[in-house]
């Protein structure tokens, strides 16, 4: 397949840094268990039990190792992890029914909710939008942030460079239209608030005090364990659901944005 001349290539950092953290993190511990099984004369078999959680994390490094992002004047080659080479490796824009700005989240609605609530971690990418409406958005997570500015260098090279590549044809060739009104109805449902700021603190630093009070009732530390991370999961899994939600909206008005645009360049 001819992918015509390469306009473009970023790539992606290698791993989020809280792989990083825990490679360190898991790398002392079984350093120091090790050390400790060693000094009291363990079975050996405590050395693998320490170290399967570094092993583990260095195994998830080195399988989702992201290739470059690379836009090419007949289509892109979006990033992929290690494992996941082999699927869609190259998207013709011909084969697209769109091409847009569209907005994800860093995995702040599991890291910090806090963050991913009032915006902090949203970034901008691609949106490579099929015929039958599924989108897949290409990241371009630059290493280091800037609050409230999520049009990273990455992605505003990979924008020119795709408009380069379309050479004054249209990159969203219909959209939805929104009046003034409903426009601000939609940016003001989408930067709502998730959850208030003190029910956020509440319930994610609630575990350990949930664990405390059920291990001193008499029950199991698995149990006790178990029920003291629910709260602190459910305020992850509605941050994650609500970024989910209002980056859709947001989707929505860039699309409908940047086909207006287009009309007002013509």
């Amino acid at each position: 397949m001819d992918r015509g001349r390469l306009l473009f290539a970023y790539k992606p950092p290698a791993a989020h840094p809280i792989v990083y953290a825990g490679l360190l993190v898991f790398g002392f511990v079984w350093m120091t268990g090790s050390l400790e099984a060693l000094l009291s004369g363990a079975d050996q078999s405590i050395y693998l039990v320490y170290g399967l959680p570094w092993l583990a994390t260095l195994w998830y490094y080195l399988a989702m190792l992201p290739s470059e992002t690379r836009i090419h004047q007949s289509g892109i080659a979006p990033s992929r992890p290690l494992l996941l080479r082999w699927r869609r490796p190259f998207v013709r824009w011909d084969d697209l029914a769109a091409v847009y700005p569209s907005y994800y989240d860093v995995t702040g609605a599991f890291v910090s909710p806090f963050a991913s609530s009032d915006g902090k971690v949203t970034q901008m990418g691609l949106a490579l939008e099929a015929p039958d409406g599924s989108i897949e958005t290409v990241q371009f997570t630059p290493s280091r942030f800037q609050m409230w500015q999520p049009e990273s260098a990455g992605y505003t090279g990979a924008m020119e460079a795709v408009q380069a590549a379309f050479d004054g044809k249209p990159l969203v060739p219909a959209a939805e239209s929104f009046t003034k009104d409903e426009a601000q109805a939609l940016l003001d449902e989408a930067h709502a608030p998730f959850l208030p700021f003190f029910a956020i603190v509440l319930l994610f630093a609630s575990a350990a005090p949930v664990l405390w009070l059920l291990t001193k009732l008499g029950l199991g530390v698995g149990w006790s364990l178990a029920l003291s991370l629910l709260a602190p999961a459910w305020v992850s899994l509605t941050s994650y659901r609500k970024s989910v939600a209002r980056n859709a909206i947001l989707n929505r008005l860039s699309k409908a944005a940047a086909y207006k645009r287009q009309g007002a360049d013509a």
